[in-house]
């Protein structure tokens, strides 16, 4: 609160606090903050998306289908808003829904693990199991190699990092 009295119009200070606040259970504080920010930024999916699951916690279904449609016409490549919606229990993902999702996995890789988990979801409402089930394997697939190859990059760097100070003789440099 002090940090954002310092800086009222700090953008980013503000959706920290909503965030903050939606972790410690105050609902509607946060819903509030993050309607004033899609007010001033409406063009910003994240911010859509975040308004729409405080909304889906408060029960209120509908205003928050409309957010995460509102970040996915914003951005339709969005896989986090896909996947929201995908989520919402009383909601089965229409036919073109999963043809548009189907047709962006290719063209997004950075979306395509909640693109995949989110058809999975779709496929498994319509019934279809053996195609939920691919859809599901190849997002966990793909989130297992994203982890292993952060794991990797951080080994790496680590390895970069004490080479760096093995090869310079770090500890002869203190003064």
């Amino acid at each position: 609160d002090e940090c954002l009295a310092e800086q009222p119009n700090d953008a980013q200070m503000a959706e920290r606090r909503a965030f903050l606040l939606t972790q410690l259970g105050r609902f509607e504080d946060a819903l509030e903050i993050y309607s004033e920010l899609v007010d001033v930024h409406p063009e910003v999916p994240p911010l859509h998306l975040a308004r729409g699951q405080v909304l889906i916690i408060l029960g209120r279904e509908q205003p928050a289908v409309d957010e995460y449609r509102r970040a996915i016409e914003l951005e339709p490549t969005y896989g986090e808003a896909w996947r929201a919606l995908a989520n919402i229990k009383t909601r089965p993902l229409s036919g073109d829904d999963i043809q548009r999702m189907t047709s962006l996995l290719a063209k997004s890789r950075e979306s395509q693990i909640n693109l995949e988990f989110a058809l999975g979801k779709a496929f498994e409402d319509a019934g279809v199991h053996d195609c939920s089930f691919a859809h599901y394997r190849s997002g966990n697939e793909l989130q297992s190699a994203g982890a292993f190859n952060a794991r990797n990059a951080t080994q790496d760097h680590v390895n970069r990092v004490t080479e760096s100070i093995r090869a310079g003789d770090f500890l002869s440099r203190r003064g």
